[in-house]
């Protein structure tokens, strides 16, 4: 084991030798000290894991770790993922560790990058890079977990505002970044931050631009949109997330009696897992017929969706309501920064279309073809479980989750716009 002593790279954020991360030959340091060269780094025991000897911490390729540096500063941490791990047989067995660097926007202050601004990066946010490094296992701190920020996948966790996370990749020696996800339409290409630090000053700009109606001569800027909705196509052909302010003026609708369903059975018509809509809802989004009416006017939206199916439909109002709800997230509130609504909007709707096509009826035919103790036996437990999946069927809606991420949810005030892609409500 390593001896848990505070040691740290001295290689850091300097370009990288001809010899890679490996040490050099002529090195005349002590074995601990001397980092390996290629030869001994190829000649030396793979290892799974190591732990630090006076905490028991463990760490494990494909870790993220927080490493001892020299200024121990606590605001910008520095971070890198494991890559691989070896012993050097001497009488301490020595553990030296390869792991490639993240780096914050301060690590890249004095790198000359192409076309990639670094202003708006959150505290939080990481670039993975190319440089690699072999490491003592002195110089590791602990284990943490920096996130992959994927905003194309509504089913991924959401990024808590204190939470480390990365989205593109940065090849120090060149300064080109690479994106791994890409936002808005294409005439805007402005990235999003889940944290804005002058948020008045963007909101108030942000205002400006909608009162005096700016946005119809010129595309928003990068401060006015930081504050901005952005909303959220989910069919898998889009997948997109779209400032408002890059919506309203070309991709709108509007809310005055020209389709047959409300908006928010529009909404419910866009299918996360399909791209075309929902068939229970596809009618929805047709204009009114000459001498047609609106569908279910005066009723209530759960009223209406209810009325699709004959006899109980087996759902709470409050998941309707949230499954109707339009895919948005805005920076600055919490744990709806990433990824805004989308988990539970997608979630509710597959649930709701899960009903309407009668996954429920099966689930519980299924279950009453089966003794009561079902879920303790084996085989039976794998046959359901082989069921749910061939029908794509969820679990039974559980009513209190509803109703508190209706409270939780504060609703936002937004317009009604369509996706610059697909023309679908969002």
């Amino acid at each position: 084991m390593a001896k848990a002593r505070k040691q740290t790279s001295t290689r850091r954020k300097k370009a990288q030798s001809e010899d890679g991360p490996f040490g050099s030959a002529s090195d005349t340091l002590p074995s601990h000290l001397r980092t390996p060269t290629e030869e001994e780094w190829r000649k030396m025991k793979k290892a799974k894991m190591f732990s630090l000897a006076d905490t028991q911490l463990e760490f494990r390729k494909g870790d993220d770790v927080v490493l001892h540096d020299p200024d121990d500063d606590e605001e910008n941490r520095w971070l890198a993922k494991i890559t691989s791990i070896r012993q050097r047989q001497t009488p301490i067995r020595e553990v030296w560790v390869l792991v490639q660097w993240y780096y914050s926007a301060k690590d890249l202050r004095d790198v000359p990058l192409q076309n990639f601004d670094l202003s708006g990066l959150s505290i939080y946010e990481r670039l993975m890079s190319d440089r690699e490094e072999i490491l003592n296992g002195a110089c590791f701190k602990e284990v943490i977990w920096v996130h992959e920020y994927s905003d194309d996948d509504p089913d991924s966790l959401a990024i808590l505002p204190d939470s480390f996370f990365q989205r593109y990749r940065v090849n120090v020696q060149t300064g080109v970044v690479t994106p791994w996800r890409q936002t808005c339409i294409h005439s805007c290409q402005i990235v999003y931050h889940p944290t804005v630090a002058d948020m008045d000053i963007s909101r108030a700009a942000l205002d400006t631009l909608y009162h005096e109606n700016a946005f119809l001569s010129r595309a928003p800027s990068a401060l006015e949109v930081a504050a901005d909705i952005s909303h959220f196509c989910p069919k898998p052909e889009c997948r997109r997330w779209f400032h408002e302010a890059c919506l309203v003026k070309r991709h709108t609708e509007s809310e005055s009696a020209d389709f047959i369903g409300c908006r928010g059975l529009r909404l419910l018509a866009v299918d996360p897992d399909r791209q075309e809509p929902h068939r229970y809802f596809q009618r929805f989004i047709n204009r009114i017929p000459s001498r047609g009416k609106t569908f279910a006017s005066g009723s209530s939206l759960a009223a209406a969706v209810r009325a699709l199916k004959p006899g109980e439909m087996n759902l709470p109002d409050s998941l309707i309501e949230i499954a109707a709800r339009p895919i948005v997230r805005q920076a600055n509130r919490g744990d709806l920064s990433s990824l805004g609504n989308a988990r539970d909007v997608v979630l509710a709707r597959r649930l709701l279309y899960q009903e309407l096509d009668g996954g429920h009826e099966f689930l519980t035919e299924l279950l009453s073809q089966l003794n009561e103790t079902w879920y303790n036996d084996y085989s039976d437990y794998t046959h359901v479980w082989q069921s749910l999946m061939v029908h794509r069927i969820l679990a039974t809606p559980y009513a209190p989750y509803w109703d508190a991420a209706v409270a939780r949810e504060q609703q936002l005030s937004v317009r009604a716009v369509v996706c610059a892609n697909c023309a679908a409500a969002i």
